[in-house]
């Protein structure tokens, strides 16, 4: 179901309110940090209807549970206590020993799925029974983490308080230069733009932070409070192409509903802050008086949905005709023309669905950008994971099949605009990055909401142990206790969108790792793709160009200019494909340097080398069929020189062109191969369509070398 937040404008000037006030609103902070007030959106997720659940909805099943990697710089009281062993794990790791338990506790809870849901499960069979905080402190240390209850709740808020890393993702960051829109620049067709925030950790490193905006490294800044703020000024570009330099101020956070269960709200990471211009003196013409607004949300598409906390992009905001690919089941195979999926607008200006141009009647778009249908178009079940790049709407997704089997996981499936060339990796193996991202900041989100409801069951075992009694506690703390199952069920629907996100995208955890180094190898390979298609692109013209003039020649019975043509078709053809083949090898190189990075830049440069690569793969295959065509028209002119020199008996020239006529048949078989092998599609096919078309030009030359003879004898 689609949803719609408040309107911008309230959202906006609310916002700016509270960043007049100058005071920290964060639930877990509360105290005052630099000029900028932090805002507190998870502070309203308290709900007035109490949400009733059952206890088997969140079930308190073994974990397996591997050891933490990344030792911590400190070690406290806590680093040398031994840790137990763990009842479903076994012994923990020695490298405990130099990672504070409270810590290790966290990380594990960011990273299982199946962590989160046995802590949920404690906490709602405990959190009103007396000595339920020992049934949780002993689960937790039966799993080898020797630390208390209080120390996992200060971990987990100087994890998001603190530790930048705990919000690793990429954001996408749009400016509202007026809380009303009505500054000038609001209605430019660049205030639609978002500027790319990335946050990382190096790749190879256990702790240094990587800070990318719009691909620029970003080294002086702060981060505290769940702060993050630039200390030195940036670009910034505005709707009109000036540069302003200005300052970055934005609180990360997560959001759990305005008070209420709200079932269709944005659950993901998310930022919201303010660019303040580093001297008003060189201010752009027009520059806002008041600092103009911030909001970001990983993978959103539209800037109203970036605003406010709980909005999601609709389904409008992906329309179009998409081409789908049913992707092989290992890399290098050919992928399958999958069907044609539709997003248009009806009269009423609502989204409607259709594959192959038969409507969908039941089909769902939720939060994260999502689209799912079951039971129709011949799909048992069709999981859709939209994502918003730079170069245009794409999804990746799970399409299920009465054929498919039981237990397949993974995606198989990817869409892209047909207006736009392909931008299928040339082995198909496509980048699952955007959606791990999704897939890690359901995760961290999920984490947070774990973190409330502890603090929520501790002040509850706190109050059993002053003397209060269950009932007492339910009297007087009502809304505490209904915020509490509201967000038990908010945890459910979120565990239930980690658990789609990563069985579709295994290696969540991996998106989050970063290696700039490696993007500028993949713009190399971007801009040799683009020379290579252009290359073929240019062979495959003369290709052409050749295969008529061979045709032209053949109809006038001129055997001799017809082979000559051929032999310029087949080279030229070869020179094509060759060219094609190394634009293939540039695409995977980009591929392979941007599944490096990680950053959004060369994920770009990989999609655009490998558009760049199927305008070449479409080229050389042009120019395979008229190498073939020109092929068989000088065959053609040869054969009826056979006929003339038999009539006349002139046995000698007769022998040459029969030979002539021989490697003829032969160019034309190699490029009927070449043909074959660039309609095939595979890394193999293609590999051997290479190989025919050097084969066909050699034949070609050779016949055209017995033709001479027979015209020199």
């Amino acid at each position: 179901m689609e949803q719609q937040g408040p309107p911008c404008e309230e959202f906006c000037s609310r916002q700016w309110d509270s960043l007049r006030k100058n005071t920290c609103c964060e639930p877990s902070v509360n105290r005052r940090v630099g000029t900028m007030a932090p805002f507190n959106f998870t502070q309203r997720a308290s709900s007035r209807t109490a949400i009733k659940m059952q206890p088997e909805d969140l079930k308190m099943d073994k974990l397996d549970l591997s050891t933490p990697t990344a030792p911590s710089s400190t070690a406290l009281r806590e680093a040398q206590m031994q840790a137990p062993g763990s009842r479903f794990g076994g012994k923990m790791s020695q490298a405990h020993g130099t990672f504070e338990p409270s810590k290790a506790f966290v990380r594990q809870l960011a990273a299982k799925s199946d962590y989160r849901r046995h802590l949920a499960g404690l906490l709602k069979e405990h959190s009103l029974v007396e000595g339920g905080d020992l049934q949780v402190a002993t689960w937790i240390k039966d799993e080898g983490f020797d630390t208390t209850i209080p120390s996992v709740m200060q971990a987990l808020e100087n994890a998001k308080a603190n530790d930048l890393l705990f919000w690793a993702s990429r954001y996408n960051l749009f400016v509202l230069w007026s809380a009303d829109r009505t500054h000038p620049w609001d209605s430019l067709p660049g205030a639609a733009s978002y500027v790319t925030l990335e946050i990382g950790k190096q790749r190879g490193s256990d702790s240094e932070v990587v800070v990318l905006l719009n691909n620029s490294p970003i080294t002086e800044y702060s981060f505290a409070s769940g702060v993050f703020k630039t200390t030195a000024p940036l670009d910034w570009e505005t709707p009109t192409g000036k540069t302003a330099k200005v300052k970055l101020e934005l609180q990360l956070s997560a959001f759990f509903g305005y008070g209420k269960n709200d079932t269709d709200s944005y659950l993901g990471l998310q930022a919201h802050g303010v660019l303040w211009v580093a001297d008003p003196t060189q201010a752009p013409v027009n520059w806002p008086i008041a600092p103009p607004i911030v909001a970001g949300k990983v993978n959103v598409a539209g800037r109203a949905a970036a605003v406010a906390p709980g909005s999601a992009d609709t389904l409008a905001a992906f329309a179009g005709v998409y081409q789908t690919h049913q992707l092989p089941d290992c890399a290098g195979k050919p992928a399958d023309a999958g069907f044609e999926l539709s997003i248009t607008m009806d009269s009423a200006g609502h989204p409607t669905v259709s594959v192959n141009g038969a409507s969908l009647h039941s089909w769902s778009f939720d939060a994260m950008n999502v689209l799912t249908w079951a039971e129709e178009a011949g799909v048992s079940s069709a999981w859709l994971q939209f994502m918003a790049l730079p170069g245009g709407h794409v999804f990746l997704g799970s399409l299920k099949t009465a054929d498919t089997p039981e237990d397949a996981e993974g995606f198989n499936l990817f869409g892209e605009l047909c207006a736009q060339p392909s931008r299928l990796a040339p082995d198909c193996a496509m980048d699952p990055a955007v959606g791990q991202l999704v897939a890690s900041g359901l995760a961290s989100a999920a984490t947070l909401l774990c973190a409330s409801l502890l603090r929520t069951a501790f002040k509850c075992w706190s109050s059993l142990k002053s003397g209060m009694s269950a009932d007492e506690i339910h009297g007087a703390n009502e809304l505490m206790m209904e915020r509490q199952e509201a967000e038990f069920a908010t945890l459910k629907r979120l565990e239930g969108l980690v658990t789609a996100a990563e069985g579709t995208f295994v290696g969540a955890a991996s998106a989050k790792e970063l290696d700039p180094s490696a993007t500028a190898d993949a713009l190399a390979a971007e801009n040799e793709a683009a020379e290579n298609a252009q290359a073929a692109k240019t062979a495959a013209e003369a290709t052409e160009t050749a295969a008529k003039e061979a045709e032209r020649a053949a109809d006038e019975n001129d055997a001799l200019e017809s082979t000559s043509k051929a032999a310029v078709a087949a080279w030229r053809a070869s020179q094509a494909q060759s060219a094609a083949a190394a634009a293939e090898n540039s695409a995977l190189d980009a591929a392979k340097y941007a599944r490096m990075s990680h950053c959004i830049r060369a994920l770009t440069a990989a999609q655009a080398a490998a558009q760049s690569f199927n305008l070449a793969k479409q080229v050389a295959g042009e120019s395979a069929a008229a190498e073939a065509r020109a092929a068989g028209a000088a065959l053609r002119a040869v054969e009826a020189g056979i006929a003339l020199y038999a009539e006349k008996r002139d046995y000698l020239k007769l022998k040459d062109i029969a030979e002539a006529s021989d490697v003829a048949g032969k160019a034309l078989d190699a490029a009927k191969a070449a043909v074959t092998g660039w309609e095939a599609a595979s890394v193999a096919s293609r590999r051997g369509a290479l190989d025919a078309a050097k084969v066909a030009a050699e034949f070609s030359q050779l016949c055209h070398k017995f033709m001479r003879s027979v015209h020199r004898a």
